[in-house]
């Protein structure tokens, strides 16, 4: 177990960030429909499913001499197979300029998601409605149900889902305690989902999304507090995310405050 990070000004904080989510992307690449492949200065996996969900490059550390004919061999093999791999980039990817030899290959590329932190400690309350109920999805039973309601809401595709039921379903033990999924519910109904990866000192949040019908509540807000309340109770003090255009200024509402920018690289085909 990694030593767990415990100042916002830590210099290995923003390894620890990016090595969490290569920790949970490596639960998808680990799924029974995937292949693995853990290479030098690379890791990846890939499978038939049409999404970049089901096809990624998680870590690269390259050195510039490597990288055109490594870039080349992964798009000779997602050709061969007729798959569409996406790479992933961040301040600890090797050499820091991927993306200009991604784009000399052909891919489209985006620079500017950003990856925010929050010490624990200043944590706000959350305080749910009675009728809501935010709970951690831990049965068997459940999990089929759980990655029903994280695809409808997503919206995403059937064969997403199969990938993220394929993973989640068949986690290892390891993966058992370091990946968490909650749901929230009214009426015995699944409104919200998401996921809790504690790992490389840090507590991860993944799969924030709120059914259609019942967004705009700030249901997504309180189960992102709950998930995180409990990598609290955990010992962890401090926990990243990535955040998309809508919820960043919400994250910052919340205490988030911004640590760096990465980037997702991608074949036109898959715009």
């Amino acid at each position: 177990m990694s030593e767990i990070i415990t100042d916002l000004t830590d210099p290995q904080l923003v390894a620890a960030v990016a090595n969490n989510q290569v920790a949970y992307r490596s639960v998808l690449g680990h799924a029974p429909i995937a292949e693995w492949h853990d290479e030098p200065g690379l890791t990846w996996y890939s499978s038939d499913t049409k999404s970049w969900v089901g096809n990624l490059v998680i870590r690269v550390q390259l050195v510039p001499e490597q990288v055109a004919a490594r870039v080349q061999a992964i798009l000779d093999y997602g050709k061969q197979k007729g798959r569409a791999i996406s790479w992933t980039i961040n301040p600890t990817t090797q050499p820091a300029d991927l993306g200009n030899y991604l784009e000399a290959h052909g891919m489209k590329g985006y620079d500017g998601i950003p990856n925010m932190v929050i010490d624990l400690e200043t944590l706000p309350a959350a305080n749910p409605p009675a009728d809501l109920t935010i709970q951690r999805v831990d049965g068997v039973a459940d999990l089929p149900k759980w990655v029903d309601a994280f695809v409808a809401a997503y919206e995403l595709g059937a064969e997403e889902g199969t990938m993220f039921a394929s993973a989640f379903s068949n986690m290892t033990p390891k993966d058992k305690s370091m990946v968490r999924l909650y749901w929230a519910t009214r009426n015995a109904l699944p409104v919200a989902t998401a996921v809790l990866v504690l790992a490389e000192g840090v507590a991860g949040i993944y799969g924030v999304a709120t059914m259609p019908t019942a967004r705009r509540q700030g249901i997504g807000t309180l189960i992102t507090l709950a998930a995180l309340q409990d990598a609290r109770a955990q010992g962890y003090r401090i926990a990243g995310l990535q955040a998309s255009q809508d919820a960043y200024d919400l994250y910052r509402e919340l205490g988030f405050s911004d640590l760096f920018y990465s980037g997702a690289y991608w074949l036109p085909d898959q715009a």
